[in-house]
């Protein structure tokens, strides 16, 4: 996340408790017309005067819709919990609605959240955070496990209990 590199970036993986993929940072997150301007408009991008980022045409911030139809985005911006929620129309167009803002104690941020629909779509999402996961400069923490992208460790939680397993029991 911007000028917080070291801060782990937070995903929830969808489980069978659960079905939201949620992907959170802790950067300076976003006020509402940051918001707007970055996810409302194609082609814009806050990116376009640096080497040092990927991206630069505007899409990274619609990719869920990639997926889904509709997704919600969360902004922690200066005391305030922003909640937005992205529809794609019948027509090809997008709505994007701001559904409430809050005053909260939870750090500055960004989180991403989109409903997984089946079972097999959420193994391949597990799948493939585990692994690209391992490629980004920051650490990723997934479903409070840090990541290091081997792929063994997982954690189930039920209610405020969390266990912790690996994927194969010869690697214990």
């Amino acid at each position: 996340a911007a000028g917080n590199e070291d801060t782990a970036i937070d995903v929830t993986i969808p489980n069978r408790f659960g079905n939201d993929l949620i992907i959170r940072d802790y950067g300076p997150g976003m006020s509402v017309d940051f918001v707007k301007e970055v996810y409302v408009t194609y082609a814009e991008s806050t990116k376009r005067d640096s080497n040092e980022q990927t991206g630069m045409w505007g899409l990274g911030s619609k990719s869920a819709y990639a997926y889904s139809d509709t997704f919600q985005v969360i902004s922690y911006y200066q005391g305030v919990k922003h909640i937005w929620l992205a529809q794609s129309q019948p027509d090809g167009s997008g709505s994007f609605t701001l559904i409430s803002s809050t005053p909260t104690d939870e750090p500055s941020g960004v989180a991403i959240c989109v409903s997984i629909v089946s079972n097999q779509d959420i193994k391949k999402f597990r799948d493939g955070i585990r692994h690209y996961s391992r490629f980004l400069d920051v650490p990723v923490k997934i479903n409070s496990d840090i990541c290091n992208g081997d792929g063994t460790q997982y954690r189930a939680q039920l209610g405020d209990i969390a266990y912790s397993f690996v994927s194969d029991p010869k690697k214990q």
